[in-house]
C-alpha cells in the first residue's frame, strides 16, 4: 500500500535530505511544494485523498508556512490532517503562531546530518503506518 507525504520546502538541499532519509521506505511517495501557496493549492485539490503527513517549513517565498497552515485548517476535510512544522526556526513567535494555527507538532530541524535523518524518519514512522 502506497503512502503519501507532502514536503513543503523551498530549499533543494532539504528536499534531498528528506528524500535521502526516507529512501528506506519504498512504499512512500513524496510530493514537493516549494512555497505555502503551492501547498495550499495541492492540498485543496487533493482534499478527498490527502497525503498522510505534511512536513511544512516556516520561512518560504510567496506564502509562509504559517499562513499556509492557517488556510489549510479552514478546510474541514483537512482539519485533522497531520501537519508537522519542520523548520530551522526556533523563534518563539513562529512556534506560537504554528500552534495557534493548529500545527500537529513543531520540530526544529537538526543541524547534524545523522540527527536530521533520524528526526525525519521518526516523524514519518510516527504519523504514517508504513
Amino acid at each position: 500500500m502506497k503512502h503519501h507525504l507532502l514536503l513543503v520546502e523551498d530549499n533543494p538541499d532539504d528536499h534531498y535530505m528528506v528524500k535521502r532519509a526516507l529512501r528506506c521506505m519504498p512504499n512512500l511517495e513524496i510530493a514537493v511544494a516549494v512555497n505555502g501557496r503551492e501547498a495550499v493549492d495541492y492540498l485543496f485539490a487533493h482534499e478527498q485523498s490527502p497525503p498522510a503527513l505534511v512536513l511544512l517549513d516556516v520561512k518560504m517565498p510567496q506564502m509562509s508556512g504559517i499562513e499556509a497552515l492557517c488556510l489549510i485548517r479552514t478546510n474541514e476535510a483537512l482539519a485533522e490532517l497531520p501537519v508537522v512544522v519542520f523548520s530551522s526556526s526556533n523563534e518563539p513567535t513562529d512556534i506560537e503562531e504554528a500552534m495557534r494555527c493548529k500545527a500537529t507538532e513543531f520540530v526544529q530541524k537538526p543541524v547534524n546530518f545523522d540527527n536530521y535523518n533520524e528526526t525525519v524518519l521518526r516523524l514519518v514512522q510516527q504519523y504514517i503506518a508504513a
